[in-house]
């Protein structure tokens, strides 16, 4: 087989050569298991930034032990689980919300450090649209793709609402919309305010 030279960052082709000795892997070997990536990508049409995000992606599943299934599947067992027991449904969709934020509490600092989370894996969630606005002491975030039916998007609702909570807001108002659409209204939390909407 024929050999070439590729040129590479000076640090990052020393990164690669320490991190391919350290798992017993040659440079040869490494080189060409990245560069088949990333050929593969680009002929199915992706960006090669998406080789990020499905790292990215990858860490946060693991680390939080989540479980890929079907938006279909969702949306069929939160109306099962919504019309059984309206609140702990709504309960266990908060904790999940809680669950989320002490994940992302630990990788960032605010709420634009979870963003900068969120542009790196956006292509692979079905979130199709998230956008945050500040004016006048509030917070307003807009989500879209959370869900089809009233009972899983007011499941994610929920759960933002919760997460966004642990990182110094309180909720004054949520709606959430059949077809996904989420709106929050959120304001710093002050020493008086323990009211959930």
């Amino acid at each position: 087989m024929r050999r070439i030279n590729l040129a590479a960052d000076q640090n990052v082709a020393a990164e690669l050569e320490s991190e391919a000795k350290k798992r017993g892997y040659t440079l040869y070997a490494v080189t060409n298991m990245a560069l088949k990536l990333a050929v593969r990508a680009m002929k199915e049409g992706a960006d090669l930034e998406l080789l990020e995000g499905l790292l990215e992606f990858y860490r946060v599943m693991k680390s939080m032990d989540a479980v890929p299934v079907t938006s279909w599947y969702l949306d069929n067992v939160s109306k099962l689980c919504f019309s059984a027991n309206q609140q702990e449904f709504l309960s266990i969709c908060e904790a999940a919300g809680d669950q989320l934020a002490s994940y992302l509490k630990g990788r960032a600092k605010d709420l634009s450090g979870v963003l900068e989370i969120y542009k790196v894996i956006r292509e692979l969630l079905p979130i199709s649209e998230i956008s945050i606005n500040a004016e006048d002491g509030f917070t307003e975030v807009r989500v879209a793709g959370t869900g089809f039916s009233r009972e899983s998007t007011t499941c994610a609702a929920r759960a933002f609402s919760r997460m966004l909570e642990s990182f110094g807001l309180r909720t004054v108002e949520l709606s959430a919309s059949p077809g996904g659409i989420i709106y929050l209204k959120l304001r710093p939390v002050t020493g008086d305010s323990n009211s959930r909407p």
